[in-house]
């Protein structure tokens, strides 16, 4: 690809960039007329689109080649894995009886968690590296090591499974919802108060003003529902119910992409059945969020490894950045990328 093609590419995608941050502004200046800002938006990522498609031009097709590695006995590293794992189960197990003891010893309970999750994350690499080849390829990447088989499952199965778990996770979060719960939580009111405020003309803020200054990503959502359908019961059990019902089919893409149908099926049933996904998918908060957001991004950000396309990467990194927006612990997403990444540069040396 030439110099000059690179630029053209570039400056198409620096175009849709700008018209939709004008376009986000416009939207925030003059909240009583959204046709032409939302023109602008669209616009803006269509452009941003093409400019994104024609950017995947420039990285490689082909994986970076397998370089040989000198594997350690397994069974020393099994052994060293396996006792890793139970050693975190053990710290976790710790830090749940200190909040359990102590409701208030978050402060303390946090640092053992986190200690069992670095012992996880290195108990996973370890346990990775056993049993294989002489050659190792990055975590993520598409290869013969890493890459799901291909299954056996039928796939007239498969998706009849896919559209039975389906029904099955909307239909519990939709029984009922008139009645269960029985009121609105104040929670919910504080949000609703914040999106009629944003409708009225308040000045727009990235925090909230009128609860705990939480991340306003999920207000001005539940804004552009009201300005859509109106400010109602529904509306506002809708507002959480979209992200729930959205996550049900992600988490089988990104399960499916990484282990198979087969697991892809089984992480949709669970999440389809988990009470706590259930019990808050009928409250119109925004606990929901992050989860969506953290597997749609997940999901490309690994994609991009594999099929090596920069959108994927850049829509990744948008949807994990937005993220923050959603909900006030969704922070801690930022220190799960920086774990991959260090699991992304360390898995090498760990399988030296």
């Amino acid at each position: 690809m030439t110099k000059l093609a690179r630029q053209r590419d570039l400056s198409i995608l620096i175009a849709g960039v700008v018209l939709t941050v004008a376009g986000s502004w416009a939207i925030r200046e003059t909240p009583t007329d959204w046709v032409w800002p939302w023109l602008i938006l669209t616009a803006g990522a269509l452009i941003g689109g093409i400019g994104l498609k024609r950017v995947d031009g420039w990285l490689p097709d082909a994986a970076p080649p397998a370089r040989p590695v000198k594997n350690a006995p397994s069974r020393r590293r099994r052994v060293f894995a396996w006792g890793g794992v139970t050693l975190a189960v053990g710290v976790s197990g710790w830090a749940a009886w200190l909040l359990w003891q102590d409701a208030a010893a978050w402060t303390t309970a946090i640092r053992w968690w986190l200690a069992a999750l670095g012992l996880l994350i290195t108990s996973g690499a370890v346990l990775r590296a056993v049993g294989r080849g002489d050659h190792f390829v990055r975590p993520g990447l598409r290869n013969e090591n890493n890459t799901p088989k291909p299954s056996r499952f039928p796939l007239r199965w498969e998706i009849v499974l896919f559209l039975l778990i389906l029904m099955l996770g909307v239909g519990l979060r939709l029984y009922r919802l008139d009645e269960i719960p029985a009121a609105i939580y104040v929670d919910e009111t504080n949000a609703s108060l914040d999106a009629l405020y944003i409708l009225e003309g308040r000045a727009a803020s990235p925090f909230g003003t009128g609860w705990y200054e939480t991340p306003n990503g999920y207000i001005y959502y539940l804004a552009g529902l009201y300005k859509l359908f109106g400010a109602s019961y529904w509306t506002l059990k809708a507002a959480s119910l979209i992200p729930a019902l959205l996550t049900i089919p992600a988490i089988y893409a990104l399960g499916r992409m990484l282990f198979g149908p087969l697991a892809g099926l089984a992480a949709m049933f669970v999440l389809s059945v988990s009470r706590w996904h259930m019990t808050l998918s009928r409250w119109g908060w925004n606990e929901l969020m992050p989860p969506l957001f953290q597997i749609v991004g997940t999901f490309f950000l690994i994609r991009g490894l594999r099929e090596r396309r920069a959108t994927d990467f850049v829509i990744g990194g948008i949807v994990s950045g937005l993220t923050l927006y959603t909900y006030l612990s969704s922070r801690l997403v930022l220190l799960t990328l920086l774990l991959f990444a260090i699991y992304w540069v360390g898995a090498p040396a760990i399988e030296r």
